[in-house]
């Protein structure tokens, strides 16, 4: 079985685990009743479900992965008091990880959709299409994070952002010029392949003070309505931009082990993610036909 690293450190000193608010625990016992769990963590966009839209093309698809994580006290109690903690967590993965992960995730949402009862263009009708691959668009970006302030907790991350195989990142990674570009490219391609609704999708697996994964979100956001302008050569644009469509309520943390002999078993880790993700789109389904009634 493989394994990675993860290294866990903490300074330890006096103050507690803090926890956020907002957190619903995935276990596979309390999501059987999707009736109390699902308001709890899904929640839907009407705009996008009263449309009449039965093709949908996914032109984004991404996510982040928080890879090392240092959590400690604000400024002001660190100067009140002589014993602090500071948490450390970092899970070393390949690259080739992180791909994996995110064409599993694109998978079951693609499930989702088709569930719901819509069609779903193939990705390769995107990412073949010579006016988008000369965009240029990155599949893997790194970055650093922050949060906090004098008198709240100071959070720092380091995250890796990676791509459904094959589609890059416009909404995180483009220049104006290319910005520009995008926007006139994709309503076309959706356009010409009969699509109602372009769905861009980020989501965003955290890291808790344990070191275990979470799904901190899942968004979704709808392009709808394109709109063709000029005579000559047309220009293609979506009237409706940006609004929500499947997204979720909460973060999900999940306390299954994936910790082995002070490694972290890769298996396991993609086990804890998967249960989460799944666990999602279930509430999305069941939201979905709720809302359908």
């Amino acid at each position: 079985m493989k394994r990675i690293r993860c290294h866990l450190a903490a300074i330890v000193f006096l103050l507690p685990m803090v926890h956020s608010y907002g957190q619903v625990q995935y276990t596979a016992e309390k999501f059987v009743d999707m009736a109390k769990i699902a308001p709890k963590i899904a929640t839907l966009d009407k705009r996008f479900f009263e449309s009449d839209v039965k093709r949908v093309i996914i032109t984004e698809f991404f996510g982040e992965f928080v890879v090392s994580q240092s959590t400690e006290p604000s400024a002001f109690e660190k100067n009140h008091s002589d014993w602090y903690t500071v948490r450390k967590s970092e899970v070393e993965i390949g690259s080739d990880f992180y791909e994996t992960v995110v064409n599993q995730v694109y998978y079951e949402f693609v499930k989702l959709l088709t569930e719901c009862g819509y069609e779903v263009v193939h990705k390769d009708t995107l990412i073949e299409n010579p006016d988008y691959i000369a965009v240029g668009l990155k599949e893997v970006k790194t970055g650093r994070q922050y949060s906090g302030g004098i008198a709240k907790e100071s959070t720092s991350a380091q995250v890796i952002k990676r791509s459904a195989s094959g589609m890059g990142m416009f909404s995180e990674s483009l220049n104006v010029p290319q910005v520009g570009k995008i926007n006139q490219i994709l309503p076309k391609i959706a356009y010409d392949n009969k699509a109602d609704a372009a769905i861009m999708v980020k989501f965003r697996i955290g890291m808790q003070s344990s070191g275990k994964p979470s799904l901190d979100y899942f968004n979704t956001y709808a392009n709808t309505n394109i709109v063709i302008s000029g005579s000559g050569k047309n220009t293609y644009y979506f009237f409706k931009k940006t609004y929500g469509s499947f997204n979720s309520a909460n973060q999900l943390t999940n306390d299954a082990p994936v910790f082995s002999g002070g490694q972290v078993d890769i298996e396991a880790y993609n086990n804890s993610m998967m249960d989460m993700v799944k666990g999602m789109m279930q509430a999305f389904q069941y939201q979905f036909k709720n809302m359908k009634k």
